[in-house]
Order: structure tokens, then C-alpha cells, then sequence
């Protein structure tokens, strides 16, 4: 594997020659690395925030060890792996120019509606609080299907109607304001607009406002609203047949005017939808203070078990989690809600988004290669440049409960143990937590299963490499390198592709503790200095 600086180098270190030859990794030019970056705690804005240097703090990561199987921080080496085959060149300064930046958030979690009347969300009280806390001021929301569906505000006591399951009130809304607080992280929530009540959303807009402050960075008017009528999901029909973008839209401008009159100054994002006309009819909606486009996506679509439309390519399987074609689909539809925020002067937010919008658990569900997918696709949108990006995840309980989230509560019911825990894929988050914020660059790699994203900082630029391959084959990356330029390096790896919930992340550590060996199947931070 070769890695040289070239044209367009980020940093006064552009003139330096990185070689890996035949997969070793060999500095040719000797430098001081620079100090770790202190950590500042800006306070979240409804500005789109310029690249920054925030790093993360180990002290997160000590709190968590005991919630997320499979975190290390070990000194030693990784067993020495078969090197065979050709050398894989990633060329920094070569390839596409990326247009994004890589952010604290893009890295972030949605979740439901229906979990803000949990009680883990009060600081302290569970494991779910350093588990948001070492994901380095992540972004939340709060929406869902259950928004529209299945929950119900109130900030005077009234009685429920007989569709909602959940009720919400102030004392949620204040105890997420504590939990964000706490773990330092920035909150957008969805209005419901399910059943139409503009003055109710525009009271829950108002308690959200005085509860959360400037950690509100925007709020949307119903989640997925291109689903309230489809004819792939006519269970969750909210709306009759004669529901289009139109319709939406004149709702939506309500809710806005609503909004505005309680709450003069609150950001709106929208139309959190997975079609691109419903991103044009937002774009072209008459709402006061519109900060975002917000795109959903699941790339894996296609379930066996629902009639209509099927795509191979698209199924819950291992193998697709790790394709080229996923990985290019990904780009291209990332870069069409791009285009389309461009058009209208907005920043892109992928405020929902998951693996599989399939039901249940599948060969896919907690797997290695899902974790493998989480990163590559953050790291996507990123580069495209998506400025927020949430995985849609659920306290919902371990054993039955949500297979593709982030996280899930040890208890068989809500609020019946304090103990959350780490499922596969949010090793892929925390170990991009540690990624420093700043733009993407030029860089290349001659193996598309090998796909290479770097970030340069102020001192320094972090390269991250997804390697998509099976564990254990024939390219394994056998990594020597000069301390004095490579300042640090984390790796995520498992066994198989297939493994469940069996990943290892090392966290990352100085250049002294660098392994012998990188297997395939693994992301790879590695962070230079640039003097």
C-alpha cells in the first residue's frame, strides 16, 4: 500500500513523502508531532458551524468501557496477519475533491418520539449517559414513525385520545434539556402533524424552545410525511390517497405560521422525506426561518416479506452491506439531496437513516459488516457534505427489541433497568468520534474495497480507511511506520463479516502503540501530523 503526498496536499507537511511499500508503511521525512488539541465546548448554533480542531477526551471512553462489548485500549500488538497480493495505493492528494467537511455532527442518533417519556434520559440515572457523552457533542433527534402515530403533547394534563400510546409533556422535554446538557450534544424534534393540530405542535415548539435553548437547533413539521399515504405501506396510512407534496405543503405552511407566532425566531428544517419531490416542495415552501433540507434514507429497501417492488441488490444481506454498488448508490443519492439543498441556498441534514428499513431482525442485523457499512456511510456523507447525520436507533429492549439500533436497554420492558448498552454499529460512531473535524480532501485508494477519506485539521490530517473484505484472507496491511510524523492510530476489526456483535475497537493511541497488523474487514484511523 502506498500513501504519498501529491498536489493539493493539505498543511505546510504537503512536501512530505508518506510511502507504504507492499503494504508497510515507511515515513520519509521526520517531523515533531504536534500537542494534543485542548477541547473546547462550543454552544450549538443554528449556524452551520465551519470546520473546527475539536478532539475528542479519553475520559469519555473510561466511562463506557463497561456498556460497549468489545471496546480495548490495549498496548500490544494485533496477531501478525498473512500479507499476499498486490499492494493497495492510497494516494492523498489524488482522486475527487470532496465538497464536505467532516463535523462533530456527523456523528448523531435519532430516535422516537415515543423515548422521551423515558426516564433513562435523566442524567446520571443510566448508562445511556456516557454512552452519548463519548460520542464527542453528537447531534440527537426525536421523531420517528411514533411522532405521528402513536404519541400525544400536552402541557395541561388533558386526557389522551384513544390512538395514542405515549403522552408528552414539559417534564420531557425539560429532562432531555438536562440530557443534552450533560452530554454536550445538539437536538433537533419533529412536530407531530400526524393528526392535524397546528396550535398543539406550536405549543410543544414553545416548551421545547424554553426547555432547550440553543441546544434546539431546529424543529420539523411531521416525520416522513411522503409515508402518511404509500402504497408500499398503506398500514401506516395517515392521510387518503389524494395526499401528495401539494397537500403536505399547505400543512406545513400552517404549522409554520403557528410556530412562528409562539416562537418568532425557531429554526425549521424539513421536509425530513425520502423522496426528492418533497425536498423541492419544502425548498419552495412559504415557512419562516428554514435552516435545513432533511433527507431519510435506508439503502437496503428491499425486504423478502413485502410484496411489490423487489431489488437483489437492495436485500438485508452481509454481502450488500459491504458492495461497491451500495457504496456508490449511497453517493449518489446523498449528492441528489445535495444538489437539491444547493438549489435553494440550504445545508443537507440526513436527520434519519439505518441500514434496512426492513422489519425484524435479518442475516444482517448486528453484524460486523453493518458496522463496517455505518462508518463508510458516515464518512459519505460527510464527504458530500451532509452536515448532520442521525442513526435512527431505540431503548427498546435487547432481546427483541429494534435489531439495527445503535443501542438497546438490558430490561424487558422501558425503565426496568438503568443498563444501556452498545450494539455493533455504535462502535463504527465512537471509534469517528475520534476523527477531528475540518475539510475533506483529495485522496485515492486503487482498491475500491479499500475506501479512503481524509480530514485535514489544524496540524494535523486524520485518514480514515474502510476496508470492506473478508477477515483473515490476503490483505492483511502490515503497517511500520516513523513515529515522529504518524501521531496516532485507531483500529475497529473482527473476525468475520458475519460476526455478531463481536467487534474490537482499539481506541486511539500514541504511534509507539502501533499494531504489527491491520486484518481486512476493518476501519483504520490514522492521524499525521503536518510539522
Amino acid at each position: 500500500m502506498a500513501l504519498r503526498t501529491g498536489p493539493g496536499s493539505p498543511g505546510p507537511g504537503a512536501a512530505a513523502r508518506l510511502v507504504v511499500v507492499g503494504t508497510a508503511c515507511v515515513l520519509l521525512a521526520a517531523c515533531s508531532p504536534p500537542a494534543p488539541p485542548q477541547v473546547p465546548a462550543p454552544a450549538p448554533s443554528t449556524e452551520s458551524a465551519g470546520p473546527t480542531t475539536v478532539e475528542p477526551t479519553a475520559d469519555p471512553w473510561a466511562d463506557v468501557s463497561d456498556f460497549v462489548p468489545g471496546l480495548v485500549t490495549w498496548d500490544s500488538a494485533l496477531p501478525e496477519q498473512s500479507v499476499e497480493g498486490d499492494p493497495v495505493e492510497i494516494s492523498l492528494g489524488e482522486g475527487e475533491d470532496p465538497v464536505g467537511s467532516f463535523r462533530r455532527t456527523n456523528v448523531g442518533l435519532s430516535f422516537e418520539a415515543s423515548d422521551l417519556a423515558d426516564e433513562r434520559w435523566e442524567p446520571g440515572t443510566s448508562s445511556l449517559t456516557p454512552l452519548i457523552a463519548a460520542l464527542n457533542q453528537p447531534s440527537l433527534r426525536f421523531g420517528g414513525n411514533a411522532v405521528d402515530r402513536r404519541v400525544w403533547w400536552t402541557s395541561s394534563d388533558e386526557s389522551a385520545p384513544d390512538w395514542a400510546e405515549f403522552t408528552i409533556g414539559p417534564d420531557d422535554l425539560d429532562r432531555i434539556a438536562r440530557f443534552a446538557e450533560a452530554t454536550d450534544a445538539s437536538v433537533t424534534l419533529v412536530l407531530p402533524l400526524g393528526h392535524f393540530d397546528p396550535e398543539r405542535a406550536a405549543d410543544m415548539a414553545a416548551h421545547a424552545e424554553r426547555a432547550l435553548g440553543d441546544r434546539l437547533v431546529a424543529v420539523a413539521f411531521g416525520n416522513e410525511p411522503n409515508g402518511f399515504h404509500h402504497q408500499s405501506q398503506l398500514d401506516l396510512a395517515l392521510r387518503d390517497e389524494g395526499w401528495d407534496a401539494e397537500a403536505w405543503v399547505g400543512e406545513a405552511e400552517d404549522y409554520g405560521q403557528a410556530v412562528h407566532d409562539r416562537v418568532p425566531e425557531l429554526a425549521v428544517d424539513g421536509p425530513g422525506a425520502y423522496d426528492a419531490p418533497w425536498w423541492r416542495a419544502f425548498g419552495e415552501a412559504e415557512i419562516e426561518n428554514k435552516v435545513a433540507l432533511s433527507q431519510h434514507w435506508y439503502p437496503l429497501w428491499s425486504c423478502p416479506d413485502r410484496s411489490g417492488e423487489t431489488e437483489e441488490r437492495a436485500e438485508p444481506e452481509v454481502e450488500n452491506l459491504t458492495s461497491q454498488w451500495l457504496h456508490e448508490r449511497a453517493e449518489t443519492v446523498f449528492g441528489q439531496g445535495k444538489d437539491t439543498a444547493d438549489n435553494y441556498d440550504l445545508p443537507l441534514w440526513i436527520e434519519e437513516t439505518g441500514p434496512t428499513s426492513c422489519p425484524g431482525t435479518n442475516d444482517s442485523s448486528r453484524t460486523h459488516a453493518q458496522t463496517l457499512w455505518t462508518a463508510d456511510f458516515v464518512m459519505i456523507g460527510a464527504a458530500v457534505g451532509a452536515q448532520r447525520m442521525n442513526h435512527h436507533s431505540s431503548l427498546a429492549a435487547c432481546r427483541g427489541g429494534a435489531p439495527m439500533s445503535m443501542v438497546c436497554g438490558m430490561g424487558a420492558v422501558p425503565n426496568e433497568s438503568p443498563r444501556v448498552i452498545a450494539q455493533s454499529n455504535y462502535l463504527a460512531l465512537l471509534m469517528l468520534s475520534q476523527v477531528g473535524t475540518g475539510e475533506l480532501v483529495e485522496i485515492s485508494s486503487s482498491d475500491p474495497e479499500v475506501r479512503a477519506y481524509a480530514v485535514a485539521g489544524e496540524g494535523y490530517t486524520d485518514i480514515v480507511l474502510v476496508d470492506t473484505g473478508e477477515p483473515g484472507t490476503d490483505r492483511a496491511m502490515d503497517l511500520s511506520v516513523d513515529a515522529d510524523r504518524l501521531h496516532g492510530i485507531s483500529t475497529l476489526t473482527a473476525e468475520s463479516l458475519e460476526a455478531t456483535n463481536e467487534g474490537r475497537l482499539r481506541l486511539l493511541s500514541e504511534a509507539d502503540a502501533v499494531p504489527d497488523s491491520l486484518p481486512r474487514g476493518s476501519v483504520t484511523l490514522l492521524r499525521f501530523s503536518d510539522e
